[in-house]
């Protein structure tokens, strides 16, 4: 009995461990930004550089806020999330299988992406209230006014773009 409980302790510590692993770091920041782990709020200054990132950090900049954010999960490592000011949105990865899975869930503000090319194994999303963004491989913007309307304007390659009546369109 003692046994299995050892086990039943050991696999608990090691899926902890495993399910922390950081998503992203902050590369740049200016002005007020806050990020909210656990319930707490921490302020990030420019000694935060570095600071990574994990799973349903919630990222918030101020009114004269901005923060560089890279992408080192998965494979989709290598994306560069530029958040402007008055901005919040939070993270959500996962690996299932063999593929690799990243969200990013966006209620204020406005996003800017530089995205790797991606394989079929892989996705980067971004979500609004009302739309979900779609990525492979490309630079773009997504832009959430405070009623709720999304603007996406891509400078390279293309995004779907499925809202919630389940139509597609892409922007280009």
């Amino acid at each position: 009995m003692k046994k299995i409980l050892l086990l039943l302790l050991m696999g608990f510590v090691a899926v902890t461990l495993f399910a922390a692993e950081p998503i992203g770091r902050i590369v740049y920041i200016e002005g007020i930004v806050d990020l909210q782990r656990d319930g707490e709020i921490l302020e990030l200054w420019d000694s935060d550089i570095g600071l990574e990132i994990y799973n349903y950090d919630l990222v918030e900049t101020g009114y004269d806020g901005f923060v560089e954010i890279e992408i080192t999960a998965h494979k989709t490592r290598g994306t560069l999330i530029k958040v402007e000011n008055d901005t919040a949105f939070y993270f959500n990865s996962a690996k299932i299988g063999g593929s690799a899975k990243t969200n990013l869930t966006m209620m204020s503000g406005s996003l800017a992406f530089k995205v790797q090319k991606l394989t079929g194994n892989e996705e980067l999303n971004v979500r609004t209230e009302s739309t979900v963004m779609g990525v492979r491989g490309t630079e773009f913007k997504v832009q959430r006014a405070p009623e709720g309307s999304v603007l996406v304007s891509c400078l390279e390659g293309k995004v779907a773009c499925e809202d919630d009546r389940n139509m597609e369109r892409f922007a280009m």
